[in-house]
């Protein structure tokens, strides 16, 4: 682990783009999250709306605010699978990216020294 990290040490750019990276997932997840949760009374709205139309009873706050949770625990959860799938549909639709094709060359440049 250690001799990684030593590798890893000698590329700069290659840590400042892990560092990039890392924080641009959090804002993206941060955003929207956001959003979602600005319009939520809307949504609890006309999910209690919708229920008063096909079942004819209003639900209590507590049922609305588990019907909301699930709401947004699918949204993070759908997130999740579509990162997870997205890796194997871009290995196996795409050539390599050019920002694997720059990591790889500065791993090699790093083993040639």
């Amino acid at each position: 682990m250690t001799g990684a990290l030593r590798e890893l040490a000698r590329c700069p750019v290659l840590v400042a783009a892990i560092f990039i990276a890392g924080i641009g997932g959090t804002f993206q997840y941060g955003f929207h999250i956001s959003v979602l949760n600005s319009p939520s009374l809307f949504i609890k709205e006309l999910v209690n709306s919708t229920c008063q139309q096909r079942y004819g009873h209003s639900l209590e706050s507590w049922e609305l605010s588990l019907i909301w949770s699930f709401i947004v625990s699918i949204y993070c959860m759908g997130g999740l699978a579509g990162t997870l799938y997205a890796g194997h549909l871009a290995a196996g639709v795409t050539a390599p990216l050019p920002g694997e094709i720059f990591t790889q060359s500065c791993i090699d440049l790093q083993r040639s020294w």
